[in-house]
């Protein structure tokens, strides 16, 4: 984890490697567990291979907050490459959900990760997840 507090920042950065993920597989991935009480920034995506936007064969990022008991079902960001490419080596930032109490996550709560693809859309190749957050009060 970093903090960039000594650069007048108020938030922490982490970086998730994730791997290598099929598509067709839309496996379920435990990525991030919240140390405190904290209001997510921003989440990204960095990919090690560019991912060509498509119409009809696309893949699908979602980051859902899973809660403490594996519960949850709220999606955080929910991006496809459908419209957009994905540029190898450059963090692509995702649309994070419009609902101000949805981005703030409680502590211990779990979030997860899901690729999933339509038609032969593409794979993530080593790729990494980027959470940034800052600490709420009553941590």
């Amino acid at each position: 984890m970093a903090n960039y507090q000594n650069l007048g920042l108020t938030y922490n950065r982490d970086t998730l490697f994730i791997g290598s993920h099929l598509g067709s597989d839309s496996s379920v991935v435990p990525l991030w567990v919240a140390p405190c009480k904290c209001e997510l920034i921003s989440i990204k995506l960095l990919n090690g291979a560019a991912i060509a936007a498509h119409t009809e064969n696309y893949g699908t990022l979602t980051i859902t907050n899973e809660l403490t008991d594996a519960s949850g079902t709220t999606a955080l960001t929910s991006d496809t490459t459908k419209t957009v490419a994905v540029t190898a080596l450059v963090e692509r930032t995702l649309t994070l959900t419009s609902t101000a109490a949805n981005k703030i996550v409680q502590r211990g709560e779990v979030l997860s990760a899901t690729w999933t693809e339509a038609g032969t859309g593409a794979d993530l190749t080593n790729a990494s997840i980027i959470i940034e957050w800052a600490p709420q009060a009553n941590k």
